[in-house]
């Protein structure tokens, strides 16, 4: 995949949310320890909360939105469980946070970051929270790392604090999470979730058959609106049409609000066009942008 698309990501603070039952804090407690000890080193902010309810964890995130509405770049990591119908869990209170709930939250943070907000969540089903995502609302982050599934406290005791001793030292999320992470969690980047979408569209409307196929019934249309079928008529409108099916910029540019939050995306639709000729049409291969 063509690196331009990857754009550019900004953080300056890490906010630490726990939310456990009795007798897991002693993994927990080492991996913050470590993690708070690479905070400290790159003089990057450090803030815990362990929130014992629904109420506690959404008042905390209003806080961090409070805080990146002064400037502040946030990252969040959640550490907690997690349902894959149900959201986060806090056991003290027997209630869960939704899915939905979470992700509305975070996405006025995000706005707030200008689309630069990072979450990594240890919460089982974590990944979950991307259903929740929409190409016609904004994003509620640039990148999440969770696990898909159930996630063992050992990877995460063994990879977490080196996951972002990695990360702090080369500013390279991606490449961090792939060494560490990408055993047992999976990655939501909003670049590539749009630059495969964009492609499918690209693909299955505006290239071969269906293309042709899309040309010829808006044709028919016009001219079964009234306009008279003459040789010049026909061929005028068939150059108009051939024009208005050509992917363009505007196609990108249009969802720079509000998906991207007014963030510049890192790739041209120039670029995007030349990765769909490098995979092939019609095969089945991944689209780019994933």
């Amino acid at each position: 995949m063509c690196t331009k698309f990857v754009g550019k990501l900004e953080f300056n603070s890490l906010f630490w949310i726990s939310s456990l039952t009795a007798g897991e804090e002693g993994p927990t407690r080492r991996i913050v320890e470590d993690v708070e000890t690479q905070c400290w080193k790159t003089k990057l902010p450090f803030q815990r909360y362990e929130p014992t309810s629904v109420a506690l964890f959404l008042e905390a995130l209003e806080t961090i939105k409070a805080a990146a509405d002064e400037g502040m770049r946030p990252m969040i990591h959640f550490d907690m469980h997690g349902l894959a119908s149900a959201g986060l869990e806090f056991t003290a209170t027997q209630e869960f946070a939704s899915w939905n709930a979470l992700v509305e939250r975070l996405r006025t943070i995000n706005i707030a970051s200008h689309n630069n907000l990072v979450v990594v969540s240890n919460a089982c089903f974590g990944l979950h929270a991307i259903k929740q995502v929409t190409l016609t609302k904004a994003c509620p982050f640039y990148i999440l790392i969770a696990p898909e599934q159930e996630v063992r406290v050992g990877f995460l005791e063994d990879h977490t604090a080196a996951f972002y001793a990695e990360m702090f030292s080369s500013g390279d999320i991606m490449s961090a999470y792939r060494r560490h992470l990408a055993g047992e969690m999976r990655v939501f980047h909003c670049e590539k979730m749009f630059g495969g979408a964009l492609a499918k569209y690209i693909i299955r409307s505006c290239k071969g058959k269906s293309k042709r196929q899309r040309r010829e019934k808006l044709i028919s249309e016009i001219f079964m609106a009234g306009l008279e079928r003459t040789p010049a008529n026909l061929k005028r409108v068939r150059a108009q049409v051939k024009k208005k099916h050509i992917p363009d910029q505007n196609l990108i540019d249009r969802f720079t609000h509000p998906f991207f939050i007014g963030k510049k995306v890192a790739f041209t639709v120039e670029d995007l066009m030349l990765a769909i000729d490098q995979v092939g049409v019609g095969q089945k291969r991944r689209h780019p942008g994933y």
